[in-house]
């Protein structure tokens, strides 16, 4: 970083290099709202879901707007497992997870392209 706080050519040529600049703005800028539950419409419209799993997605969708892409393992851990025990596996059954899976892999892929 230079002295006014911009980060200098060598230094983005690291962070594209280690993460990708596309996954670095996302990270920074998070990724909008509407997207986010765009991308999970479907599934939405296609489910039933019970309080806890609408819970369970709108934290998905907050932690995407938030951080721009979120690792699906963490859905194994708290605060995903404050809901249920389980995480995603004990709200879901296999094939929804899966397909949440998806949604949230093809998410995270977009900030690289």
């Amino acid at each position: 970083m230079i002295a006014t706080g911009f980060a200098d050519a060598n230094v983005l040529t690291e962070v594209k290099a280690e993460l990708g600049l596309g996954t670095f703005l996302r990270s920074l800028t998070g990724f909008g709202r509407a997207a986010a539950k765009e991308h999970f419409g479907s599934f939405v419209a296609e489910n039933h879901m019970s309080a806890s799993q609408n819970t369970f997605l709108e934290m998905v969708i907050d932690a995407l707007c938030e951080n721009g892409m979120i690792d699906p393992g963490l859905f194994y851990e708290s605060p995903f497992t404050d809901l249920d025990k389980m995480g995603i596996a004990g709200l879901f059954g296999p094939e929804q997870t899966a397909e949440i899976i998806q949604i949230v892999e093809k998410v995270n892929h977009s900030a690289a392209a």
